[in-house]
């Protein structure tokens, strides 16, 4: 896809979610790179989405939503996996974006994707770190629109 419709692309998403994360600070609406290095098999081609769009590259969209700076995905290798949702760490990636179902649902097809389908975790290994949702939107307003 043309760098052209990607900023689309990236300003659209960034309409959509403006209004349902009003908590989040204008800083986490800069624009910023999202990106990855991973490669799905032809096979998987069924799993890009309407843009064309790989699982991949929607990870790094999905999770980069809730951080500062750029977002990256790389490829696997063989013998490594993706890193799960992380509250214990430094970095804390356990969050709104990286613990959602739909996160889950694009790193395990990336995952698979590429050929590691047996390092894909499962849904209770994945939010082992994730705070439930009520007590992540204990601090934000949700604004929900018919």
């Amino acid at each position: 896809m043309s760098t052209r419709s990607m900023g689309a692309f990236m300003k659209r998403l960034t309409l959509l979610a403006a209004p349902a994360l009003t908590s989040a600070s204008a800083s986490s609406f800069l624009p910023r790179t999202t990106q990855t290095q991973a490669r799905c098999a032809d096979s998987f081609h069924w799993a890009d989405n309407s843009q064309g769009y790989s699982p991949c590259f929607m990870t790094a969209v999905v999770w980069g939503s809730c951080f500062t700076g750029n977002w990256n995905v790389p490829a696997l290798t063989e013998g490594n996996q993706y890193s799960l949702p992380d509250s214990e760490s430094v970095n804390k990636t356990a969050n709104l974006c990286t613990c959602s179902w739909a996160a889950y649902n694009l790193i395990s097809a990336c995952t698979a994707c590429q050929g590691f389908d047996t390092s894909v975790p499962n849904w209770a290994a994945y939010i082992q770190s994730c705070q439930t949702p009520q007590n992540l939107l204990t601090d934000s307003v949700v604004v929900v629109r018919a």
